[in-house]
């Protein structure tokens, strides 16, 4: 709701003349409502508690929220970025290819090779060491094929032929670090400093390597380019004998600027429009052939979220933007928060006066006049409202048991469900929030509840991000608990923070 300019932020009417003048001037817009509030006011007095009394009166805070026009998956994933650490976190991306850098020290692939065992050594043709141009040139084919065989065999039965896990994972990235169409990465990762004034280049080149050069390099060693799985499949339904019309019918559902990412179903309505309008015995072949390349394009995608993706590096890989490493100037993480979000300032007020009456009706919850003079009656109760550009958009229900148990509680956060709240790492931000607001009150730990928002994404959000907290097991008696969901419930409670 938007405040009438007049007015000065953060609005508090704390008086019955303040609710008069609030009336004349229609304060937000709520008309006839003032009349409820000011009869209420005048026989309801207003106490605050310490942690209000105490607290930082204003704080202003950048939140990260989604573009969720720049998201593919929308329903799927755009909860989960508001989790992800993508802002401040590369440990995470350094831990699955902690070596990379060492590898690139090597002065090519066939010395890293020089590493391995005879028989993987004379495999790749390496051993003899290659002299000549045409021998060099034999041996990068034979290492391309050998890497090529070890991702099957271990596609098909967890195992390599020469190679365990570790050796396989090792030699694909110094196959994507060797590769002549990454030798800025390379030049990149030997260049660059893990702790000093090269850590960005370290931080851009890991992330590029491990979210976009790797996998490129995996589908070309397995061959998943739409380009020629259409050129392979098309000659394989060329030399089956068919019919103009059924070959015509069939080449129509493979356009030529086809995505990889729809290869798969593709070529399966190939194969069912086969099953229908091809003889059986044709079809079955066709069938056999189309499972073998559906096992390769499968096969490469598999071996890379395996072998170098966590469910959380799954995610980030989805939004990572890919980079110029040398010629970049911003951090990976900055490129994706450019991309993706955007940034809405938030203001947030302590509060604790007959204006917070009408609470409920902003961020649109259960919180009516009735139930709102309750909780003001509440010696614990405060509100914090939320202001974005001079809008009241929401509030963090507060109670202040910082005397009996030394903690402060969250008993709600409300924000209207028409209002786009998917805020990037949310909580955490809350947390710094909080921290500065009532640093000068006396508290040990900050508590949230297990049901936190009438909000379903803020609250997604939360149930995924309360995993990372301490539970809580703490019994907060109140004789006004039942005017609260947070006592009234008893779920138990999570630390968002300590002092």
């Amino acid at each position: 709701m938007e405040i009438k300019s007049s007015f000065v932020i953060p609005y508090r009417l704390e008086t019955c003349e303040a609710i008069s003048e609030a009336m004349r001037e229609d304060l937000i817009g709520i008309g006839g409502g003032y009349k409820d509030i000011y009869k209420i006011a005048q026989n309801l007095s207003l106490n605050k508690p310490p942690a209000l009394r105490n607290a930082c009166l204003l704080l202003k805070k950048d939140f990260y929220i989604l573009r969720k026009e720049k998201l593919r998956e929308v329903d799927n994933i755009q909860i989960r970025i508001a989790n992800l650490d993508l802002i401040s976190s590369f440990p995470v991306i350094e831990k699955k290819i902690s070596w990379a850098k060492e590898i690139s020290e090597s002065e090519s692939i066939l010395h890293f090779l020089a590493h391995f065992s005879l028989e993987v050594q004379r495999d790749c043709k390496v051993s003899p060491f290659p002299v000549s141009p045409t021998e060099m040139l034999e041996s990068q084919i034979s290492i391309n094929r050998f890497i090529k065989h070890e991702i099957l065999a271990y596609a098909s039965s967890k195992k390599g032929r020469r190679l365990n896990p570790g050796e396989l994972r090792k030699l694909i990235v110094a196959g994507t670090l060797f590769d002549v169409k990454n030798g800025h990465v390379l030049h990149a990762l030997r260049i660059s400093d893990k702790h000093r004034k090269g850590e960005m280049l370290y931080q851009n080149a890991s992330a590029e390597l491990l979210f976009s050069r790797v996998p490129a390099y995996l589908g070309r060693i397995i061959k998943i380019d739409p380009k020629t799985i259409r050129q392979r499949l098309f000659s394989k339904i060329e030399h089956l004998g068919l019919p103009v019309k059924q070959k015509t019918t069939l080449f129509g559902y493979f356009s030529p600027d086809i995505h990889k990412d729809d290869l798969l179903s593709i070529i399966d309505k190939i194969d069912l429009i086969a099953k229908k309008i091809v003889r059986v015995e044709i079809s079955e072949r066709l069938h056999e052939y189309i499972s073998s390349i559906k096992f390769k394009i499968a096969c490469a995608s598999s071996i890379y979220k395996e072998m170098f993706l966590s469910p959380e590096l799954e995610q980030m890989q989805k939004f990572y933007i890919p980079q110029k490493i040398l010629q970049s100037t911003v951090a990976y993480r900055n490129s994706i928060i450019d991309t993706y979000t955007r940034v809405d300032s938030l203001e947030f007020y302590p509060t604790k006066d007959y204006l917070d009456l009408w609470k409920g009706a902003v961020s649109d919850d259960c919180t009516r006049l009735d139930l709102g003079e309750e909780q003001l009656k509440t010696p614990s109760f405060f509100n914090i409202r939320i202001f974005k550009d001079f809008c009241w958009i929401g509030n963090i229900y507060m109670l202040d048991f910082t005397k009996e148990y030394g903690v402060l509680l969250v008993d709600r956060i409300q924000i209207p469900r028409g209002i786009d709240a998917d805020y990037i790492n949310f909580f955490d931000h809350l947390k710094e929030i909080f921290k500065e607001m009532f640093s000068a009150v006396e508290y040990k730990k900050i508590l949230v509840p297990l049901s936190i928002s009438n909000h379903a994404s803020l609250q997604e959000v939360f149930n995924k991000y309360r995993e990372k907290l301490q539970r809580e097991e703490i019994g907060l008696s109140s004789k006004y608990a039942k005017h609260f969901e947070s006592l009234r419930l008893k779920t138990g409670y999570y630390v968002l923070c300590n002092k």
